[in-house]
């Protein structure tokens, strides 16, 4: 049965059978081969153990390793965002600034045009006079186009043509004749 058990890999029972026939024929070859055998086995299987524990252990510590430097990492990312969000504030507040400093100067722009138009006013006709020009040189500007909007306006208006039918030119030096049916 020891033997049995032995190539059945149940090496637990195979030793329990295997001391138990010792026990009775403590001299028979064949029981005391297949001891042998079982001793190796359970040395080899310590062996593997042992290994597998080894292998365990190194991978645990690549593991942490792996961890250690994923944490740094995480650290690194998360300073390079706060540098970046402190980074946007800063510009952020320094447009905002930029933005205000402008309101200021189109204020001041504003008032003194202002001041300016109550010393230049004069007579209501000169006033007439003046609007006529600024408009005259408002409406030259917005007539004025650049080559290529120009381009882009001819472009639309091709798109919007539709081909002429074609009706070919009569012959007014040919007779209509009248076919005769019969």
């Amino acid at each position: 049965m020891g033997a049995t058990n032995f190539f059945r890999t149940n090496y637990a029972q195979a030793r329990k059978d295997v001391t138990n026939g010792l026990a009775i024929y403590p001299n028979n070859p064949w029981l005391t081969n297949l001891w042998e055998l079982l001793n190796r086995q359970q040395q080899q299987q310590q062996q593997q153990q042992q290994q597998q524990q080894n292998k365990d252990q190194d991978k645990d510590k690549d593991q942490q390793q792996q961890d250690q430097q994923k944490q740094e990492q995480e650290k690194q990312d998360k300073q390079k965002q706060q540098e970046q969000q402190k980074q946007q504030e800063q510009q952020k507040k320094e447009e905002e600034q930029k933005k205000k400093e402008e309101e200021q100067k189109a204020a001041d722009q504003q008032k003194k045009d202002g001041e300016d138009k109550q010393v230049q006013q004069g007579s209501p006709d000169q006033q007439k006079e003046d609007e006529d020009k600024n408009a005259d040189q408002q409406g030259a500007k917005m007539l004025r186009m650049t080559p290529q909007q120009a381009m882009q306006l001819l472009d639309m208006l091709k798109s919007d043509e539709k081909n002429m039918p074609f009706r070919p030119i009569l012959c007014t030096n040919k007779h209509q004749r009248v076919f005769k049916d019969w």
